[in-house]
């Protein structure tokens, strides 16, 4: 069979990493029947493990019954015979024997490369493609700018779930009400003011920090495989500024575990210019993080205060002035993204770009003329309810840093 034909056939999307591991690993070791009796009893799999079989060389491991001795034989031929018994050595009635193959590396990077071109036709929004072939030019320039939603996969709340789970208390029940209604809505900031203004519990800055510290120190979850996230992968891209709105160190926390940790920045850590890009991964927190509670910007006079502060606002339009932003992690609805931009919309000059989750053509359309924003589309798949399933963002926005990188 075809590996054009195999693809569509055999792959289904989750099984894609275990694909990629199994052959990194054949490169290494080879593997063995068990192996694949263990790794590869799925159906879906059949038709993929014949082709390779075909393609591989085999190595027949054997012992033999007559023989008390615990280091085995080694055979290339299934017509050789055995030198203590006389059997072929494939006999298993005189033998206890395992097949080890190796697949050649040209078969594997085959592979690899149809699994490469499968995982790009489907994940690439094809109206978007042009602004994609930029992005990829553009890849030294780039300063990512990363919002809650490649935390989530983390275990952390998105800012929608983050206002939901602060719990709050309201003497009345019409408040609550309308605390929820500005918080669906994605009006964000005004809802933790009027929180803060109404609540009976969480009426102070530092109640409702504290509270956000907590919520996202339980929330956070260490276990999470590398595959299952996309924090390894926006790495890649080596920028020597990462921008993130977000109050967590998920950022941080894997780049420790990669030794090459950076302590997170603020605004006002920012003394010396040429140093920021002197190195690769600095963290810079606009908002503020959990480890330095006074930094943090929740309300809507926390965030009045930060873009009316001359200085600091000078320091981001440096930062940005010779570069493209690129935001992940933001969405159309996420009013939160809309306040911020046009707040920064001195700051934002020239063009950047965002990737965006099944967008229509009049939402590309629209931030290209409004924002100067060009959309990098991916197509995702369907939850039964018809929503979109952000399960999928994970092995679509590998797919997008993998083919900006290489």
């Amino acid at each position: 069979m075809l590996l054009t034909t195999l693809i569509p056939i055999e792959f289904i999307d989750n099984s894609i990493p275990k694909i990629i591991r199994f052959l990194d690993e054949n490169q290494v070791h080879g593997f063995s029947d068990d192996f694949i009796n263990e790794h590869f009893v799925e159906e879906h799999f059949k038709q993929m493990i014949m082709w390779i079989l075909e393609q591989s060389s085999r190595t027949i491991y054997y012992t033999c019954d007559l023989e008390n001795n615990e280091f085995g034989y080694v055979s290339e031929q299934e017509n050789e015979s055995c030198s203590v018994c006389g059997e072929l050595v494939t006999n298993r009635l005189a033998h206890d024997l395992s097949n080890l193959y190796t697949l050649p590396s040209e078969n594997v990077e085959a592979l690899k490369q149809s699994i490469k071109e499968y995982q790009r036709k489907k994940y690439f929004y094809a109206p978007t493609y042009d602004n994609l072939q930029d992005l990829k030019e553009e890849q030294k320039n780039l300063v990512p700018f990363i919002g809650a939603g490649l935390s989530v996969p983390l275990g952390l709340p998105n800012w929608t779930q983050l206002l939901k789970e602060l719990a709050p208390k309201f003497p009345e029940e019409h408040q609550r009400l309308t605390y929820l209604e500005y918080t669906e809505s994605g009006d964000l900031l005004k809802a933790l003011s009027y929180l803060k203004e109404k609540s009976t519990r969480l009426n102070r800055d530092d109640q409702i920090k504290d509270k956000i510290i907590e919520i996202i120190k339980a929330s956070k979850n260490n276990d999470v495989l590398v595959t299952e996230h996309n924090i390894g992968d926006i790495l890649k891209l080596k920028a020597s500024v990462y921008i993130t709105t977000n109050y967590d160190h998920c950022i941080e926390d894997f780049s420790s575990q990669q030794n090459s940790y950076c302590p997170p920045l603020c605004l006002q850590d920012i003394d010396n210019m040429p140093n920021l890009f002197s190195a690769t991964g600095q963290v810079l927190h606009i908002h503020g993080h959990i480890t330095r509670k006074e930094t943090m910007i929740v309300t809507e006079e926390d965030y009045a205060k930060l873009y009316e502060e001359k200085e600091l606002m000078d320091k981001l339009k440096v930062i940005l002035a010779s570069r493209t932003s690129f935001f992940v992690g933001f969405s159309f609805n996420d009013k939160f993204f809309e306040d911020m931009y046009e707040k920064f919309h001195d700051v934002f000059k020239g063009h950047h770009y965002m990737v965006i989750a099944n967008p229509t053509i009049e939402e590309v359309r629209r931030y290209n003329r409004d924002k100067d924003i060009r959309v990098v589309g991916l197509n995702l798949g369907k939850n039964e309810d018809g929503s979109t399933n952000y399960n999928d963002f994970i092995p679509a926005f590998r797919t997008l840093i993998n083919y900006i990188v290489e």
